[in-house]
């Protein structure tokens, strides 16, 4: 595999990548595109020698490793705006959503949307994958554990802060502050309940 990303970017609907076959060829399309994917797919999964750019970061002879251990690899959508858990849905994608400082109930009627999305969609609702990233420290001690996790978190969403400044509203305000519907942090007691009040609500 011998691919590189000459336009990574999806905003516009598109993404444009090139490889090295008999020739070099060059693919321009949509990500959502099942064409695309399985060219994606198949370069990727080989994972030596592979040539990438990006507008952030570039690469020459790379391997990838460790090796994929799902075949298919699987495709998951990052799900934070209303768009993004309405298109997943409609695709059947499995979703990995970062609900950081969401209101708990909005939380909820965003899931709810791509779960009836899912099923009216026609995917097979036993397939259907929802995860949450959630930021966790614990401890023994539950006072250190709540000071550990936030001078963590407040080093690591200045930064975020500071990256996204000219992001949408909307995004930018996911990354203003410490989490809190995204947040386990506190004695093992302390943090299992927290995490079964997110089971039994989403």
């Amino acid at each position: 595999a011998n691919v590189r990303f000459d336009d990574p970017d999806a905003s516009d609907g598109e993404i444009e990548f090139s490889f090295d076959a008999v020739s070099p060829v060059r693919v321009k399309g949509s990500p959502n595109d099942p064409g695309i994917q399985s060219v994606l797919t198949r370069a990727l999964d080989q994972g030596d020698d592979l040539t990438y750019a990006t507008p952030l970061f570039k690469g020459e002879h790379v391997t990838i490793w460790p090796r994929p251990v799902q075949h298919p690899i699987p495709y998951w959508g990052a799900a934070i705006s209303e768009a993004s858990f309405t298109r997943y849905g409609q695709l059947g994608w499995p979703i990995l959503t970062f609900p950081a400082n969401q209101p708990p109930a909005l939380l909820k009627a965003q899931i709810d949307t791509y779960r009836r999305l899912y099923c009216e969609s026609g995917h097979d609702p036993a397939r259907m994958r929802i995860a949450l990233t959630m930021f966790t420290y614990v401890a023994e001690d539950a006072d250190e554990a709540h000071a550990t996790f936030e001078r963590g978190m407040a080093h690591y969403f200045g930064f975020l802060h500071h990256i996204t400044t000219d992001a949408e509203v909307v995004q930018h305000h996911v990354y203003d502050s410490i989490p809190t519907t995204a947040r386990l942090s506190g004695s093992p007691e302390q943090v299992i309940a927290p995490l079964r009040t997110l089971i039994d609500d989403f």
